[in-house]
């Protein structure tokens, strides 16, 4: 097998390589690109059998090359990216990628893409011959596949799309389709995620039947679930290339309605017009809930959101991209209070954050949605309440948020919280090896020099910014603490 790994940090490109080949697995050339250009040249010259692409290696211009280039592609794609927002995780969905993940890579997840993607190839690759005939069991496929002039019409009235709710199910369930005994013994057709089944006399309410019972079946039998799609081959015009397109197009609704179900291509609803992106008034919902701390209007707000569907069905590409829009809006929540370096909760981010481009159903998807945001809830709860109990940091964040007042001072900040001032200020001295004037000083000083370095403010009004009544004063103790006058300090910073 042939692997490309594309991504911009040479870094990056040498240690996914090592540890593909710490995993001993079987690739008989490993390319390692590092540019777009060198990307395409590579792929045009031999198609490899999984790509590692970096989407950030793209411009908006060579992305659209990429898509064109990867149109037709039969390979494995997994994506990576320096960036869990929902722009990567459609192109990830554009790329009909089988993992978004997001660096610095973990090497189990890595592992875990590069081994899914070798088993979806096996599957695919290992497609049993139904047919003792090989050139008439190749155009089945290509019957299925593309319009040909070839009418297998006439021979097939009814079709039957069966999608196991695990891959791993896949080879246990053509075997068991092969034995089953249905009504009337099909032509069944192995693909890398499904099988087809092709019969020549059809009636739909039997065929539905067949269908419900294979389903109580099989269950035994396999892990998870699986969906059936029927459709009927009933005019002189229609196809077996427009009939499977059918079934594979009510595939889809697995997302809606999960496994274990049944359903007629006649009955499945075109796709509805759906805007992915939270607007305005919906980012300011979510901030406020979040702010909340109360899941039950988040869990009415997702419920109403994504299990009510009054007008029609979006593509699922597209929940997909308006839950990552949401993911965003939990993300900087997260970074307001410092959560992403909570190792454990960081790690359960980006899990969450690949439940939402990969899990098949969206109930699931939901449910562990509300359940990563009620573990962060809690978590900003009980960080809240460690704020209360350390007064001294509750003391120095207030010193943070008010050094512009020119009335800060000890008492003010100690009765903030509720402690006596010598209290406080011992503490503190304890704490930050400071007295209290010379962190508040430091924090205004800091402040001036950023003013300084960023803005044309003139230093009486730069004075007045930070808590200071006179400029002269201001410039005195400026000049005490770092050698030089605040005016010689900011020429020096643009000479």
């Amino acid at each position: 097998m042939r692997i490309i790994i594309a991504d911009r940090d040479s870094t990056e490109r040498v240690g996914i390589k090592w540890l593909i080949n710490s995993y001993s697995m079987k690739f008989n050339e490993v390319c390692l690109v590092e540019d777009a250009r060198q990307f395409i040249n590579e792929f045009e010259k031999s198609e490899p059998d999984i790509l590692i692409l970096e989407l950030e290696m793209f411009s908006t211009n060579s992305w659209e090359i990429i898509l064109r280039k990867v149109e037709n592609y039969q390979g494995v794609i997994i994506a990576i990216t320096t960036e869990a927002i929902f722009e990567r995780a459609w192109q990830a969905i554009q790329l009909q990628a089988v993992n978004l993940l997001v660096k610095p890579l973990l090497p189990e997840k890595l592992k875990e893409s590069l081994e899914k993607s070798i088993k979806k190839l096996s599957n695919f690759k290992e497609k049993p011959i139904h047919l003792e005939n090989k050139d008439e069991n190749y155009r089945y496929y290509q019957s299925l596949m593309i319009e040909t002039e070839v009418k297998f019409s006439n021979d097939y009235k009814g079709m039957m799309i069966i999608k196991p709710e695990y891959p791993d199910d896949l080879k246990e369930l053509y075997k068991y389709i092969n034995e089953y005994i249905f009504m009337e013994t099909p032509v069944v057709l192995l693909f890398s995620d499904y099988i087809v089944c092709l019969f020549s006399v059809f009636e739909m309410d039997k065929l539905y039947i067949d269908s419900t019972r294979f389903i109580s079946n099989s269950i035994k039998l396999l892990n998870g679930g699986v969906f059936i799609s029927i459709d009927s081959i009933n005019k002189v015009e229609d196809s077996l290339h427009a009939c499977y397109m059918r079934c594979i197009q009510t595939l889809k609704m697995v997302f809606y309605k999960g496994y274990t179900q049944v359903m007629q291509a006649s009955e499945f609803p075109s796709f509805e017009e759906f805007d992915p992106l939270l607007n305005s008034e919906e980012q300011r919902i979510w901030i406020k809930m979040l702010e909340g701390e109360n899941l039950i209007p988040i869990k009415n707000w997702l419920y109403e959101k994504f299990t009510n569907f009054p007008n029609g069905y979006p593509e699922p590409e597209l929940i997909r991209i308006s839950l990552t829009s949401i993911l965003a809006q939990i993300r900087r929540h997260m970074k307001s209070y410092r959560l992403e370096k909570n190792q454990a909760l960081e790690e359960q981010y980006q899990n969450i954050f690949n439940i939402v481009l990969n899990s098949p159903v969206l109930f699931k998807v939901v449910q562990e949605l509300l359940l990563f945001i009620d573990k962060i809830l809690e978590q900003v709860k009980t960080q809240q309440k460690n704020t209360q109990n350390d007064f001294i940091e509750l003391g120095l964040r207030f010193i943070d948020e008010h050094f512009s007042r020119t009335d800060l001072n000890l008492i003010v900040v100690a009765d903030y919280v509720n402690k006596s001032p010598s209290y406080f200020s011992y503490v503190l001295s304890q704490r930050t090896s400071q007295t209290f004037q010379q962190y508040l000083t430091n924090v205004r000083i800091n402040k001036a020099k950023h003013l300084l370095s960023t803005t044309s403010l003139s230093i009486q009004q730069i004075s007045f910014s930070i808590g200071f009544s006179d400029p002269n004063y201001f410039s005195r103790v400026f000049k005490n603490q770092t050698g030089v006058s605040p005016s010689i300090w900011k020429n020096q910073m643009f000479i």
